[in-house]
């Protein structure tokens, strides 16, 4: 036998166990981000559950016909505690979605987090409610800068007449 052999033979493995190694490690990242986003779609089929239970709920958006169905019903406690707790399971899902998702970093941002993201947009822009509770210093403190951000970027996109509202 070759004495060059055994030398050989450990070279290769090593770089075997190295190929091998990275292979498991993109499996497992691929697998990791397919489950978290598979989560974050479970967490808006959450809210949709809530607003089907009580369709009362879509008057946190200020241009649904819910909302103007239910002007007078809004001086009601109860509603008005549904309604904010409804408000901050919105905002806490999507505090968990702009932060966990596998596009959140910029290295590996990707189309299904901008998505996300418009999505996130586009309900804040909606709702002066959401826009209401993220102005509040003590909730200002609690949310990320991800969800925070996003509300920052809404605010500027708001027209002078709609942001006064806020």
């Amino acid at each position: 036998m070759p004495p060059y052999l055994p030398a050989a033979a450990s070279f290769l493995s090593a770089v075997l166990s190295f190929v091998f190694f990275l292979r498991n490690f993109q499996l497992s990242r691929k697998l990791s981000d397919r489950s978290t986003t598979i989560e974050a779609h479970k967490l808006l089929l959450d809210i949709d559950r809530q607003l089907i239970s009580d369709p009362r709920l879509w008057a946190l958006q200020d241009d649904h016909p819910v909302a103007a169905a239910l002007k007078e019903d809004r001086a009601d406690p109860l509603l008005a505690g549904k309604l904010e707790a409804f408000a901050y399971m919105v905002l806490n899902t999507f505090e968990i979605l702009l932060a966990v998702h596998p596009g959140a970093s910029d290295k590996r941002g990707n189309a299904e987090y901008k998505t996300w993201r418009q999505f996130v947009h586009d309900t804040l822009k909606s709702s002066v409610a959401l826009r209401r509770m993220l102005e509040a210093p003590a909730v200002r403190g609690v949310y990320g800068t991800e969800i925070l951000a996003e509300y920052e970027r809404v605010k500027t996109s708001l027209s002078p007449t709609l942001s006064k509202k806020t």
